[in-house]
């Protein structure tokens, strides 16, 4: 992940990364609506279906959803860039191949071996998962590299190998499903019947996603209107930066601490699992706020390592902003995952619609001031509204506890960490490779002694 962006900086403009940016935006918007909602109901459903022999039916019935959407997507976007704009300028047989592609053939190879994964053919599904990131960047790096240093041509070498995995995650897929033996009748569902059951699943989840979508990923369409395209790949390069780097971190942490939570709530009554929850949040929520305030302070650095010549200078400082409102939209999950069993899907509607609204508004009101920490307090602003708004509808549901108090032990930890590193910026404005390496490791050693002493204290409580 983090080699393909060292190398997509180093072979594409802040232009191209703006176009390649907006490009990916259509496809979450077209994910949010059309493609997430339906496959978490075939997720839901695969295992139920495979046991009654009828996986080969559905994977046919998904596979030719796919083909509608794909063209009807395609069609829409030609026929709104035609009449209204969308924000890149890029010829109408590139719409088609783009739009098309990444829609179908990378949706239906995900399908296809991310169902391996379900099946606990955790081995094959490894393999096609590294296949496809390893030769969808060999490939677009060979496309960039032989026609032209151009967004189009680094997604059309992705859609490349999302073609050549297919094949082989297929033939997968359908080794490891169970086939109707012979003589064996199939009972599938009438058609109307099966389309009006799944309308009903997905429906609030579409209306979720969309909302969603426009809180955190409508920003450069909104970024391209005021400041132009190359202000958003600037921005998008080190937002996503800090939200990939506090991700990983997040999964790490979860491996780790999510085991010991689930056996505290395994077989416990609604007391204990609020208990477990507190004691839970009460050692991830400060190690994650430790870990963001090593990312967000040493933001240069790591834009040293994993970004090109061109992008340090302005997208090293927007990590920060990517740091920070993942950190907040982690501490966003804990609650809506501490309140699945009380909470209805719609309820999580209100605070990203709020969350939407400050993101907009303050792109819009700050964009004047500076464009790109502008955006970049915007989304977090927008965040940080979701979480206020989820907070006080979790306090009124049930009687779970933020904690302030360890969060405020973890903030004394980082402090000297956070001064480290700011002086650090200082005397090393323009950092050489091996520098950052070393400001990164060093401070890092700290920040792991510190998680250590987190972990320490609450394990002793219990």
């Amino acid at each position: 992940m983090f080699l393909s962006t060292r190398i997509m900086t180093a072979l594409l403009s802040p232009t191209e990364m703006g176009r390649f940016s907006i490009i990916y935006a259509i496809m979450a918007l077209c994910g949010a609506l059309f493609i997430t909602p339906v496959s978490t109901y075939i997720q839901r459903k695969i295992l139920e279906w495979n046991t009654a022999g009828r996986v080969g039916f559905f994977s046919a019935r998904y596979a030719r959803y796919l083909l509608v959407v794909s063209v009807t997507v395609s069609l829409f976007v030609l026929l709104a860039k035609h009449l209204a704009g969308i924000g890149i300028h890029i010829s109408d047989p590139w719409v088609m191949v783009v739009i098309f592609g990444l829609i179908y053939f990378a949706n239906l190879n995900l399908y296809y071996y991310g169902a391996l994964n379900i099946f606990q053919k955790r081995l094959w599904f490894t393999a096609c998962q590294n296949l496809t990131l390893g030769l969808g960047l060999a490939l677009a790096v060979f496309f960039v590299q032989t026609f032209s240093q151009r967004a189009e041509y680094w997604v059309l070498g992705q859609i490349a190998g999302q073609i050549v995995v297919l094949f082989l995650a297929r033939h997968l897929f359908f080794r490891a499903i169970r086939s109707p033996a012979d003589g064996e009748e199939v009972a599938v569902p009438e058609t109307g019947v099966l389309i009006k059951e799944v309308a009903h699943f997905v429906w609030p989840l579409a209306v979720a996603s969309l909302i969603i979508w426009v809180q955190s990923q409508c920003y450069p369409f909104v970024m391209q209107s005021l400041n132009g395209i190359a202000v958003v790949g600037l921005f998008s390069v080190g937002f996503n930066l800090g939200l990939k780097l506090t991700a990983k971190c997040e999964s790490l942490l979860m491996a780790f601490y999510d085991p010991i939570f689930y056996s505290d709530i395994a077989h416990s009554d609604a007391k204990a699992r609020i208990q477990a929850w507190n004691r839970y949040a009460g050692i991830f929520i400060p190690a994650m706020v430790l870990l963001c305030c090593y990312i967000c302070a040493g933001g240069p650095f790591i834009a040293r390592i994993f970004l090109a010549e061109q992008f340090r200078a302005i997208s090293g400082n927007i990590v920060f902003w990517g740091g920070a409102t993942s950190l907040v939209m982690t501490i966003v999950g804990l609650y809506k995952n501490v309140g699945i069993a009380s909470l209805k899907m719609t309820g999580l509607i209100g605070p990203y619609i709020l969350g939407a609204v400050v993101t907009i508004t303050g792109i819009y009101a700050f964009s004047a001031w500076d464009p790109y920490h502008g955006a970049g307090l915007a989304l977090f602003l927008g965040s940080l509204a979701i979480l206020i708004y989820l907070m006080i509808k979790m306090h009124n549901l049930l009687a779970v506890t933020f904690p302030l108090g360890r969060l405020m032990i973890s903030c004394g930890y980082a402090l000297p960490m956070i001064g480290v590193l700011l002086y650090c910026r200082r005397i090393f404005p323009g950092p050489t490779l091996w520098q950052a390496l070393a400001i990164l490791v060093l401070t890092g050693f700290y920040q792991l002694g510190a998680q250590a002493l987190l972990a320490r204290k609450w394990f002793l409580k219990t």
